[in-house]
Parts: structure tokens; sequence; C-alpha cells
């Protein structure tokens, strides 16, 4: 059903300047919230409200909740969480009653962002992936160690390197190949692949894998039918809703043989 004039939508997130754009362009009005509220966002938004400082990349829990609730109200059709709920997927559970949310669940989140049950899904599933390890391998050589509530590759460094043993730690064999990703719709029991990327992922600093952007869309019809395969068993048994993507290894730059990487990393 089309929306009707002057139903809203709530989005919310780190940098939400896509998600308003996408819904003003589908005729809904649009409150923004999230870090920067840039002129893009405001453009696209009948109002926006800060969730959190910009330098810290991350949601105020309290901010969200106050502004999720000043957003109730007559024609306002729910919210949709954006980028920086998949390590804290509490901040789902932030919304008053009155204001339904339109994605991935909190109990859903959770399940999904697991290390172990993830990769013993896919194994599960028969689904290729890096060798994985929840403690610390003896020779740390090759090996990269991971956060369960990361994204954007900034919480990946290699093993050799001291850090603090955090919780949710794992570790993965390094692999080669070139990494790609594969944006999907997701309605919790089927997936529409929107496109396949190659990523741009390089060093910054001490971190060896800093995603830098997307190149795409690629047409590879041998990868698209292992993602669209892959998708199939994915999609239902965590129950995948929204705006998401599936990021991998593609060795040898070929579609022969493909790994599948742990994040499916959530953006809605």
């Amino acid at each position: 059903m089309p929306p009707r004039s002057g139903d809203t939508l709530v989005v919310a997130g780190v940098s939400v300047r896509a998600l308003a754009e996408s819904a003003r362009q589908a005729g809904l009005q649009v409150i923004a919230l999230d870090l920067f509220g840039d002129a893009d966002t405001r453009a696209a938004s009948l109002r926006w409200a800060p969730i959190g400082l910009p330098g810290t990349l991350a949601i105020d829990g309290e901010a969200l909740r106050r502004e999720l609730a000043a957003a109730c109200g007559p024609g306002v059709l729910g919210w949709v969480p954006g980028s920086g709920f998949e390590g804290a997927p509490a901040l789902l559970d932030s919304a008053p009653p009155g204001l339904p949310l339109l994605g991935m669940a909190a109990p859903e989140m959770r399940a999904l962002r697991d290390a172990p049950n993830f990769f013993a899904t896919l194994a599960r599933l028969g689904l290729p992936h890096p060798v994985t390890r929840f403690s610390p391998p003896t020779d740390a050589e090759g090996w990269l160690a991971k956060s369960s509530g990361g994204t954007g590759g900034w919480h990946i460094r290699r093993a050799v390197e001291p850090a603090a043993d955090t919780p949710g730690t794992y570790f993965q064999r390094e692999q080669a190949g070139e990494p790609m990703s594969a944006l999907f719709l997701a309605d919790g029991q089927r997936a529409q692949v929107v496109a396949l990327n190659r990523l741009r992922v390089r060093p910054l600093g001490r971190r060896p894998c800093v995603y830098r952007g997307a190149i795409g869309p690629i047409d590879d019809a041998p990868l698209r039918a292992q993602v669209d395969a892959a998708l199939a068993l994915l999609v239902p048994c965590f129950a995948l809703r929204g705006l998401a993507s599936l990021d991998f290894i593609a060795s040898d730059g070929r579609s022969e043989e493909r790994r599948v990487g742990k994040e499916c990393r959530l953006t809605c």
C-alpha cells in the first residue's frame, strides 16, 4: 500500500541521510535522529534532533529514548533503526509502546551478533567461512582479532598485536581474496539482492582492514547465485529484516570459490 499524504517515518542511527532521503522519495515525511544533522539530512526531514555527539560515533541511549518518545503522534508509522545498533542491541528497545519498531528486534540482533552462535550456524548450514576460534591461537601469525559488536573494520586488529581481552573478541585466520558485499532487502523469510559491491578495505594506522567505501554494482551471475543461496538459508534462520549487507571474501577474485565472512552487518 502506498503511503498516505501526511504519513511520517522516524529514522534513527549514527547517520541517517540515505534513509531520510529514501523515505522522502517514497512520499513519506521524515523525522531524522542522528549524530550529524548535515544539510542534506535536514533538507529531507520535517525535523532533526541529535542523539549523540559526532566524535563518539555512538548513539546516546538517553537521547534516543527521549527523541523517540517526542516523535510519537498521529500519522507516525513507526521508526527504522539504521547504523549504530549492531553493537548495542538493547537500544532497539528504546521506543515507547506507541511507536512500532520497523526492523530487527533486539533478541534477533543479539542472536545475530553472538559470534559463537553465528559461526556454529554457518557450519550447520554448510556455508564456507574462514577458520574461527574463540580463544587466542598459540601462534598468532596470520590471525585477525575481531569484536562481535564492531563494524566498518575499526574493531579488527592483527592477533599478534597486544590488546585487552574484551568480551566478544574472536579470532579468524586471515584469508587471501577480494573483500565484497551483497546489499539486500529481507522480510524475515526471503531476501532480494539489491547489488553486489567490491569493498575498499585499507590499513589505517594499526588497523589493517578499515572500510573506505564500496564500488558497484558488480555483474557476476555465478557469484550472485551463490549469494542468493546463502541468503535463502540465513534470512529465515536469523529472521533478518530490513536493508542489510552480507560481507564475504571472493577467493582469487573469481566466482568459482567463495568464502562467506563473519559480518552479516545490518544497517537497518
